[in-house]
């Protein structure tokens, strides 16, 4: 069975764009809008970047640093792995792509 629902991200990103009371809820949180959206956009890619090459995985890691998200979606890739067990003080043990 497959692991994931393909396109749960766009969904997500989609949900929150044209969705006023999510939104509000984002903001009223004292969330930035712009960083949840883009944390759900690239949270599936996060899980690959280990089966990219280094410089394509690279780009990918500058990107997100360019956005402000890198930091906050290493979090939530870890958080978002159902497998291991979530340790704040350990991201990368949750990560399902381990860095070379």
């Amino acid at each position: 069975f497959p692991v994931t629902i393909p396109g749960h991200d766009i969904a997500a990103v989609r949900l929150i764009e044209e969705n006023e009371a999510i939104v509000d809820w984002i903001l009223d949180n004292g969330a930035c809008v712009d960083y949840v959206s883009d944390i759900c956009a690239g949270h599936m890619r996060f899980h690959i970047l280990g089966e990219m090459r280094q410089s394509k995985r690279e780009r990918q890691i500058e990107e997100w640093k360019d956005l402000g998200v890198w930091d906050r979606l290493q979090m939530f890739g870890a958080a978002d792995n159902m497998i291991e067990e979530f340790d704040l003080n350990n991201l990368e043990k949750s990560w399902k792509w381990k860095r070379s």
